[in-house]
């Protein structure tokens, strides 16, 4: 049986764009395929919200497609 996590804004925004900004463990915690990961709906609020300030400029392509960014983390 896996383990279940859930990831916050910042550990969802390195996995899904800057991958070696993780530790060595969340990077294999998170290509584990029997972990079972969550994201909240808060951290897309969260992104977009930062975006919308201008404190993110570089959020633009994930507030693009967020669900797209979520399924390429999920295949992964």
């Amino acid at each position: 049986m896996g383990v279940k996590v859930l990831l916050d804004t910042h550990v969802f925004l390195w996995a899904v764009a800057q991958p070696d900004k993780l530790s060595r463990g969340a990077r294999v915690l998170l290509e584990d395929d029997t972990t079972t990961v969550f994201v909240s709906s808060a951290t897309a609020w969260d992104i977009a919200t930062t975006f919308r300030l201008g404190r993110f400029p570089e959020a633009e392509v994930l507030i693009r497609d967020y669900h797209a960014s979520l399924r390429q983390l999920l295949a992964e």
